[in-house]
């Protein structure tokens, strides 16, 4: 048997006096339906609102914070993947930038003869890759946020042909590769005939170009900068114009913002971009000069974007939770008492008004 000494039980009696929750006596309880109903309320409002929290606290959000970019001396890379409805030996691609540095097809790009006309597999996976790009924003920096919300059932890359599709002549040409770029503003090209470099910069060869082999309809399969973010669309993937006019030129302009991206799974310094179109029919006769090509002329954003996956600290969680219960039991407690007050007043009030009537009946 436990013994509790004398001072022992002094202790224990300074300390029941301290009791800030005292109790109420059994028999001056009483139990009514009023309020065991809003306690089945409070208790159920109490449960949803607790596993809404839980549920809130299991996703994670996106914070940004924004800063001057500092790093002007690393490369950026262009990883690009694009298909023009031309022979591969009537195009030419390069990089001129304000730092008069050129890079040519010949050093970084690879180009191979392709099919621009696509099968009926590749047109199938094609119109849910360009329907996926067209929920989301040319002119947003944010889609990165959705690095972790990549739609299953998309393959990351077109299906090839089978043997019995590959018989007839290529009609296009594919370029694709990795471009290492310095970080200041520059254009990305690609026009008729092969470039050639002179000291006063760089021109293509496009007189020895049949008038009626040049077409620019083309299909950007990848245009991305920096390293590859997992599961992100860029701006301009799966764009595609199809034109039957030979002198059309078609300009890009970019806006480069460096992005570097924390999450819980991955952390990566990568660039987002938004981009401005403009298209237009080159005429010498009327006025509108202009080289027929593919232009895509970027600029860098000196402000630096920082995406971080966060969720909301636990200590935080146990506050909105004793907030949700303890609000919920002192609301749901007033708005009972309140109404019970009312009910036994309108109650008193009847009672008085059929009890005059007895009294005028009996006089």
């Amino acid at each position: 048997m436990l013994r509790i000494s004398k001072r022992n039980r002094e202790r224990l009696q300074e300390v029941k006096k301290l009791d800030a929750f005292p109790k109420i006596a059994e028999d001056c309880k009483e139990s009514s339906t009023s309020g065991g109903t809003a306690s089945v309320t409070a208790f159920f409002l109490i449960t949803i609102m607790v596993i809404m929290e839980l549920v809130d606290y299991s996703f994670s959000g996106v914070k940004y914070n924004y800063s001057v970019d500092k790093d002007i001396q690393s490369k950026m890379m262009l990883h690009l993947d694009l298909t023009i409805a031309m022979k591969c030996r009537d195009l030419g691609a390069d990089v001129l930038d304000l730092a008069s540095a050129t890079v040519d097809d010949s050093e970084q790009l690879i180009k191979e003869d392709a099919y621009f006309v696509l099968t009926k597999e590749q047109k199938k996976w094609w119109k849910k890759f360009h329907n996926l790009r067209k929920r989301g924003s040319k002119d947003s920096y944010r889609e990165v946020n959705k690095i972790l919300q990549h739609p299953l059932g998309l393959a990351s890359s077109m299906p090839p042909r089978s043997a019995s599709e590959s018989h007839s002549p290529k009609d296009a040409c594919r370029i694709h590769g990795n471009i290492p770029l310095n970080k200041v503003a520059g254009n990305f090209h690609v026009t008729a005939g092969m470039s050639i470099n002179h000291p006063m910069g760089h021109a293509h060869v496009s007189d020895l170009v049949p008038r009626e082999s040049v077409n620019f309809s083309h299909r950007i399969d990848l245009l991305a900068f920096g390293v590859a973010a997992p599961n992100v669309i860029n701006p301009l993937d799966g764009v595609e114009f199809i034109t039957k006019i030979t002198d059309k030129m078609y300009q890009y302009f970019i806006k480069i913002v460096p992005t570097k991206v924390k999450t819980f799974s991955v952390a990566i310094d990568t660039y987002q971009y938004s981009v401005t179109e403009h298209f237009s029919k080159v005429d010498h006769m009327n006025g509108k000069h202009g080289v027929s090509g593919l232009f895509f002329k970027y600029d860098l954003s000196p402000i630096s974007v920082q995406v971080t996956e966060a969720r909301v600290p636990f200590g935080q969680l146990l506050i909105r939770l004793c907030g949700i219960v303890g609000g919920i039991f002192a609301t749901s407690g007033m708005i009972h008492i309140f109404s019970s007050l009312i009910y036994e007043a309108v109650t008193r009030r009847k009672k008085l008004t059929a009890n005059e009537g007895i009294i005028a009946e009996g006089k």
